[in-house]
C-alpha cells in the first residue's frame, strides 16, 4: 500500500512539474510557430512512452486539421497531410471535442477505415515506426468555447503504451497549450490592428502631401503591400460614364504583369464591378 501510495505521490509531482514547465516555456513567446514546437518538444520530454505524435491546428477555412509540428515523422511529408473532422483518430476527438484512448489492432483499423487514400499514403511514407500504432492518445486543444486542434500521440510497442493517466495529463497539456495559442492569436490580431491603423494614418499623411496621382496610388499600393502583408494589391480607378474600372497601380508579384496591359473591369462583373457599382 505504502508502494502504491509512493508511485501516486510520484506521479503527481511529475505530472505538476510538466504542467508547469510548459505554462513557464509557453510564456516566453508569442511566435506561433515557435509556441507549436515548444508544445511539441514539452509534451514529448512529459510522455516518455510516445514513439512519435504530431500537433494539429484546424483550418476553418478549409475544414481540415494541419500538422503544425510532429515527432516519430518525417516532417515535410506528415505536414502535407490535411484530416477532415472525424477523419481518423485526429479527425474523431476534434469532432467529439474530448480525449480518447486508442488501444489494440482492431481499434486502429477500425479508425483507419475513415482515413481518405491520400492521408494514408502520406501517413505511410512519414512514418518512421509502421502504419499500425499498438496505442494512442489524443486530445483537443479546447478553450474559450473554440477548439483549436488536437494533440496525438503514438505507440508502437504495445496496446498498453498508454494508460488513462497518461490521457489526463495530456488533457491538461492540451488546456494550457490552448490557452497559450489563443492569447498568441489575440495579441497577432492586435498587432495586426495598430499595424493597419498606423498604415492608414501614414496613407492619410501622404494624400496630403502628393497631388500628383501616378505617383499616389503607387505609394498606397506599396504601403499596404508592405505593412498588412497581403501578397496582391491591386487599385483601380472607377469610370462611371464608361461603366468600369481600369487598374492604375499594384504591388506583389502579378502587379508588373497586369499594369502592362491594364486591365479593364466592367461594372457588372465580379467582386470588383460589384464593389465598383455598389460602393460597398
Amino acid at each position: 500500500e505504502n508502494a502504491r501510495l509512493l508511485r501516486a505521490e510520484q506521479r503527481k509531482a511529475m505530472e505538476l512539474a510538466a504542467l508547469a514547465n510548459l505554462s513557464h516555456s509557453l510564456a516566453e513567446t508569442m511566435d506561433l510557430e515557435e509556441m507549436f514546437r515548444v508544445i511539441e518538444r514539452q509534451v514529448r520530454a512529459s510522455m516518455p512512452a510516445a514513439d512519435a505524435g504530431a500537433f494539429l491546428i484546424y483550418d476553418p477555412e478549409n475544414d481540415v486539421l494541419t500538422p503544425r509540428a510532429a515527432f516519430g515523422f518525417d516532417r515535410e511529408i506528415v505536414q502535407k497531410m490535411a484530416l477532415r473532422p472525424g477523419e481518423y483518430i485526429s479527425g474523431q476527438v476534434f469532432q467529439a471535442n474530448r480525449a480518447m484512448l486508442f488501444k489494440g489492432r482492431e481499434a486502429f483499423k477500425q479508425v483507419q477505415q475513415t482515413m481518405q487514400p491520400d492521408n494514408q499514403a502520406l501517413y505511410a511514407a512519414a512514418s518512421y515506426f509502421g502504419i499500425h500504432p499498438q496505442s494512442a492518445i489524443c486530445a483537443p486543444l479546447h478553450t474559450g468555447g473554440e477548439t483549436l486542434g488536437v494533440i496525438v500521440l503514438n505507440n508502437f510497442k504495445s496496446p498498453e503504451g498508454f494508460t488513462e493517466d497518461d490521457l489526463r495529463l495530456l488533457e491538461a497539456l492540451a488546456d494550457r497549450a490552448a490557452m497559450a495559442i489563443r492569447n498568441a492569436r489575440l495579441y497577432a490580431d492586435e498587432s495586426r490592428r495598430a499595424a493597419q491603423l498606423e498604415t492608414a494614418n501614414d496613407v492619410g499623411h501622404r494624400i496630403t502631401a502628393i497631388l500628383d496621382l501616378d505617383e499616389l496610388l503607387p505609394t498606397i499600393a506599396q504601403l499596404v503591400h508592405s505593412r498588412f502583408g497581403y501578397r496582391y494589391v491591386h487599385l483601380f480607378i472607377c469610370d462611371p460614364a464608361a461603366s468600369e474600372s481600369v487598374i492604375r497601380a499594384g504591388a506583389g508579384p502579378a502587379a508588373e504583369t497586369l499594369l502592362q496591359e491594364p486591365v479593364v473591369i466592367k461594372f457588372e462583373q465580379g467582386i470588383i464591378g460589384w464593389v465598383s457599382t455598389t460602393g460597398k
